[in-house]
């Protein structure tokens, strides 16, 4: 990762390098601004305070935006801006499979992919918000709130209680089925 950097780097500053007006160095000419035919040497008469164009560093920001599109629905998009940098990708169904990345006030680079898809929205960071560790103690009860969950405990036992004694009275005794059925006599009419 550094060597890619590195090498961006390299790049970028040999694009942007300053190009010196009337540099003619195939005339034989190797000073920038020096115009007409070669001069015979002379004798050495020391350093000629000639006077140099100063050139300031202007920086220069190179930034760009894409997009592209089908007739499927598809699209592509993004865009690089020194800073900052956005890339998007949508599938025909709506899917969309995303990244961005910014510089926060505090200075620190803050990267984040995303996708959006049939389960929803999920993000991936490394500035995402983290829960405190160090206050995991419980707090403990007030009198008020002890005496109402042993109120509340307290109705749950006669609750059960009562329950348990309703149902044992609803059980009526089952006959014994060894014991014989008494025998029924019905009249037969006589003639």
């Amino acid at each position: 990762m550094k060597s890619t950097v590195a090498c961006l780097l390299v790049l970028a500053v040999a694009t942007q390098a300053q190009w010196f007006p009337n540099y003619q160095p195939d005339a034989g000419r190797y000073y920038p601004g020096v115009t007409g035919a070669l001069v015979a040497p002379v004798a050495y008469a020391g350093v000629p305070a000639a006077a140099v164009p100063s050139y300031h560093a202007v920086p220069s920001f190179t930034s760009s935006q894409y997009h592209a599109q089908d007739e499927m629905g598809q699209a592509r998009f993004g865009y690089a801006f020194p800073g900052q940098a956005s890339s998007n990708y949508r599938d025909a169904m709506g899917n969309q499979i995303g990244s961005y990345a910014y510089f926060n006030p505090d200075g620190k680079e803050v990267r984040v992919a995303y996708t959006a898809d049939h389960r929803g929205f999920r993000v991936l960071s490394n500035d995402l918000p983290v829960a405190p560790m160090a206050n995991l103690v419980q707090v403990p009860d007030t009198i008020e709130v002890a005496q109402a969950k042993a109120a509340h405990m307290a109705a749950h036992v006669e609750a059960r209680a009562a329950l348990a004694a309703a149902r044992t009275a609803s059980v009526a005794p089952v006959a014994s089925e060894a014991a014989p059925a008494a025998a029924e006599t019905v009249p037969v009419p006589t003639a």
